[in-house]
């Protein structure tokens, strides 16, 4: 990728964490697991309805958690992350990736990680994959809620603020005190990525490829940037990185609203449709019927 080819330069990349930088098919079975295990044994869900709520509540609040919050059950954060993440065996599925580390550490230009999972699960994995110290930052669940809830864009009707919400790609930009329009952004998820490209990012699909995900770029994984993003390697005068934004609002400005425009070529339900399936995949739930438009991709203050 030339700078040329998407029109502007590129200054900033935000980077997923789980199936992004890594890919194990184990992992995300076993959080499946602990997920419908937690929902079972802590919060008196009936076996047989889980499957059907995991995926109505990723549907229409980005993650389960998000959905259950939004549903009144009471969730206690550190103890839903210790259940579903922090009991993984975690040197068993991941282990360092020497190619991946000269791979990003080629790369210069600020990066940093974007995850809706906790900060102590996103310190392991990147750990032991190696490349903790490549990144400027993570940007977390606990760092957008702190963030979120300072600004007060939680609320009970939507309690927990995560991609693919535009407004927490706006808050991981402000974080990372980085630009839309220079910044690349990485996800496996069809709907976080079609978040970020509404948003005004250069948005890439990882570890699927020949989707109608209406990304920018396709990748099969990180491991084939070289190829497919040689821009990113292009020798550029240096600048001094932006300070992050001070003012106490979200603005979303008139090149989100034309993002919008053009995500909405294709439509909210059919993006949601989309991105919900890929979970089902991995067995969280079973398709349900959507109606009409569910819009999750439009923050409720618009």
């Amino acid at each position: 990728m030339d700078p040329d080819t998407i029109g502007r330069p590129l200054k900033a990349l935000l980077i997923d964490l789980d199936d992004t930088l890594y890919q194990d098919d184990n992992m995300p079975r076993l959080v499946k697991e602990f997920i419908q295990d937690y929902m079972h044994t802590k919060l008196g869900i009936p076996q047989e309805e889980i499957p059907h709520k995991c995926y109505e509540f990723y549907s229409n609040f980005g993650t389960t958690m998000a959905g259950l919050a939004a549903n009144n059950f009471d969730i206690d954060e550190d103890d839903w992350h210790a259940h579903v993440h922090h009991r993984l065996p975690y040197t068993k599925l991941l282990q360092r990736d020497e190619a991946l580390r000269d791979m990003l550490a080629s790369i210069k230009l600020p990066k940093y990680v974007f995850t809706n999972a906790d900060r102590k699960h996103a310190h392991i994995c990147l750990e032991l994959l190696g490349i903790a110290d490549l990144f400027e930052g993570v940007i977390c669940y606990e760092s957008v809620m702190a963030e979120a809830r300072r600004r007060g864009l939680v609320h009970k009707g939507s309690p927990i603020m995560c991609k693919p919400n535009p407004l927490a790609v706006k808050l991981a930009l402000e974080m990372a005190g980085a630009d839309a329009a220079t910044t690349a952004f990485f996800d496996d998820s069809t709907r976080n990525v079609a978040a970020g490209r509404a948003c005004g990012l250069y948005s890439v699909l990882v570890g699927r490829t020949g989707a109608d995900s209406g990304a920018d770029l396709e990748v099969a994984s990180m491991h084939d940037l070289r190829g497919a993003m040689p821009g990113l390697w292009a020798e550029r005068p240096h600048a001094a990185r932006a300070a992050p934004a001070a003012a106490p609002g979200i603005g979303l400005g008139p090149g989100v609203a034309a993002g919008r425009r053009e995500l909405r070529r294709q439509s909210t339900a059919e993006l949601i449709r989309q991105g919900a399936d890929e979970e089902a995949e991995q067995g969280f739930g079973v398709p349900l019927p959507l109606s009409g438009e569910r819009g999750i991709l439009v923050p409720a203050q618009e």
